[in-house]
């Protein structure tokens, strides 16, 4: 598995050097230790507010979803961080009755009263931070990015996902493939699934995105998606001509997202 786990590091490195990553990773975690140890329910909506905001998850378009995660928070830990931790160690270790039951919570309402439905993206991404980035995160990238792994890396003998194993799935690719660090694992699933997607404001500083966006044609009439298509079309047709905007390593990085068994 050295193979992953080059890639894993090589990921980490890269977002090292992702401004806009980095600027939003570090006021994440400055909002935590700032507010470490006991906690009110205003301290954790603010956590909450603000992993919300930098990773948009979108829980505030439900009513009442983040204070209503905060407080079933709250309840589990008794307000304590130090108890959270514990539990979340314990649910990846052997599973946790309380934790299970805060990722199965229904949070949040629409305008007609009815219930939304999970926030298990938000919630893993408070875990990620309150843990020091010792917990997985949940969330589309690291699902599409799992499933690639699975079929690129059957030795690593993963089960297809779902959302009752999806923890004990990466808990198992964390440590088969031997990365044996979540920030690491996070940083090759997000990565991976961001250059897939063709989706690269998080990773260049504004004049390097600009630089390339300008390179391409008729951007102007596509909406969101098709802008990514694009861009995600012209990088991989001009993928040895870019070093000037990407760097070395995240060209490297992109050769093996795009061409590895062609299943990217």
């Amino acid at each position: 598995m050295k193979e992953l786990q080059h890639y894993a590091e090589l990921a980490y490195k890269i977002l090292l050097g992702a401004p806009k990553y980095q600027a939003d990773k570090n006021i994440i975690s400055s909002v935590f230790r700032l507010s470490s140890g006991k906690n009110t329910d205003d301290d954790t909506v603010f956590r909450l507010i603000v992993i919300d905001s930098c990773y948009s998850t979108l829980l505030n378009k439900r009513y009442f979803g983040i204070e209503e995660i905060a407080e079933k928070i709250n309840e589990v830990s008794e307000n304590s961080d130090d108890v959270m931790v514990e539990l979340l160690a314990e649910y990846l270790e052997k599973g946790n009755d309380k934790i299970g039951e805060l990722f199965r919570g229904q949070y949040g309402i629409r305008k007609n009263g009815k219930k939304v439905g999970t926030a298990q993206s938000l919630i893993s991404k408070y875990a990620y931070f309150l843990t020091d980035f010792k917990f997985p995160i949940y969330d589309n990238l690291a699902r599409s990015s799992f499933v690639k792994i699975r079929e690129a890396y059957p030795e690593l003998m993963l089960n297809k996902l779902s959302d009752g194993n999806f923890f004990k799935e990466m808990k198992k690719l964390n440590e088969n493939s031997r990365i044996l660090d979540y920030d690491k694992l996070d940083n090759l699933l997000w990565l991976m699934g961001k250059m897939t997607e063709g989706s690269f404001s998080l990773i260049l500083s504004k004049d390097k995105y600009l630089e390339l966006v300008n390179r391409i044609d008729l951007l102007d009439k596509l909406d969101s998606r098709e802008v990514d298509k694009k861009i995600r079309e012209y990088v991989v047709g001009n993928i040895n001509s870019l070093k000037d905007i990407f760097g070395r390593r995240a060209i490297k990085f992109m050769k093996f997202c795009f061409l590895k068994n062609n299943k990217t």
